[in-house]
């Protein structure tokens, strides 16, 4: 059990859980007493733009940095972790829209029947749930709930593969861990054609002078795997967190939407943020003088 840190996958996904609803009553399976963070978060970057997919509404698209905590770096208190995210979009009138944003970061643990000896802690993924090594599946979603006038949930991810974790053996040769952080993209679609609650929510954006995004922990699951000679016994936590602000942004009206300013150079750069650029914004970006930090982009939408 010394050695069963052999390496980190990072499993940074997404989920697109939209509501124009206060966000859900939480009923959780566990609760503990404090939560030892994983990630800190920063806020970066917001805007409102003509729904690019086509058809009618807005998107909201929120871009924040998420930074290791040594914690994370190390794995200290789990061998697997959850955190969930709750973006909160709002005018000085009225509630518009909750964005659940869920990160997980696995690490490794023994495991005899593997050709490496250990395999990893996360062992798939899929919407809104996660497959522990001890084959427990753990869906977030059960305990977040659906509010009533949610939009069905959109995912994407991007990570590292394990196998080739476990082959490195070394978390130095992680680049993401070497770049200590990842940028997260989270957006919300509201148009009128998804019911009466959504197409009230656009009509409020629209008339708001101001929006507001405030970024709050909804609450972390921590996944130990214990193994031993005769059998394997793992614990499942949740623990929910209380309602600080870990992050704040606000977001003036444009002739197209709404945004908290010019548009940052990691999107420039990045051909992956071509359809959530403000109308009009070049999309031949300027030279690149020096070598940007590595960030990780997550980029769905709920349609």
């Amino acid at each position: 059990m010394e050695k069963k840190i052999i390496a980190i996958s990072i499993l940074a996904l997404s989920i697109g859980i939209v509501t124009v609803l206060p966000i859900a009553v939480f009923t959780p399976r566990t609760v503990a007493a404090q939560i030892n963070p994983w990630f800190d978060v920063d806020m970066l970057y917001a805007n409102v733009i003509p729904n690019p997919f086509g058809g009618s509404g807005d998107l909201v698209n929120v871009f924040a940095n998420f930074t290791f905590t040594p914690d994370a770096v190390d794995l200290r208190g789990a061998d697997a972790k959850i955190e969930v995210f709750n973006f909160h979009v709002y005018s000085d009138k009225t509630s518009i829209a909750n964005i659940t944003y869920c990160l997980s970061l696995s690490g490794n643990v023994p495991d005899p029947n593997s050709p490496y000896g250990a395999t990893t802690a996360i062992m798939e993924w899929g919407d809104g749930f996660w497959t522990f090594a001890d084959g427990t599946k753990y869906n977030v979603k059960d305990i977040i709930g659906y509010a009533e006038g949610s939009g069905a949930s959109g995912l994407a991810y991007c990570g590292i593969d394990p196998i080739a974790n476990l082959e490195e053996n070394h978390l130095a040769k992680n680049p993401i861990i070497q770049a200590g952080h990842l940028v997260g993209h989270g957006n919300a679609l509201l148009s009128e054609v998804q019911g009466e609650k959504f197409a009230q929510a656009l009509a409020n954006l629209r008339n708001a002078p101001t929006l507001y995004i405030d970024v709050t922990r909804v609450m972390t699951v921590t996944y130990h795997h214990q193994v031993d000679a005769d059998s394997t016994t793992s614990s499942i936590t949740t623990t929910l967190a209380n309602s600080e602000v870990l992050g704040h942004i606000e977001l003036a009206k444009t002739d197209f939407g709404f945004a908290s300013g010019s548009v940052p150079d990691f999107m420039l750069n990045n051909a992956l943020h071509t359809n959530v650029l403000p109308p009009g914004t070049p999309t031949s970006p300027p030279p690149v003088t020096s070598q940007p930090p590595l960030k990780i982009d997550m980029d769905w939408a709920d349609q």
